[in-house]
């Protein structure tokens, strides 16, 4: 996704509106109702496909 004046970053608290530089590695489960269903706010990119893979019974 391109975020180019941050405003999603900003609005799901991936970037610090003090410091727009400083941006977070954070993953969303959207459910089809639009609705957040789990936040994963640490992520290790080389562990993170398996674990959400898991966490929906994949």
């Amino acid at each position: 996704m391109s975020d180019e004046d941050n405003q999603v970053a900003l609005a799901y608290g991936a970037v610090s509106a003090r410091d727009a530089k400083s941006h977070r590695r954070i993953s969303y489960v959207i459910g089809s109702d639009g609705l957040i269903e789990r936040v994963y706010e640490k992520v290790k990119a080389a562990e993170h496909p398996g674990q959400v893979l898991a966490d929906l019974g994949g």
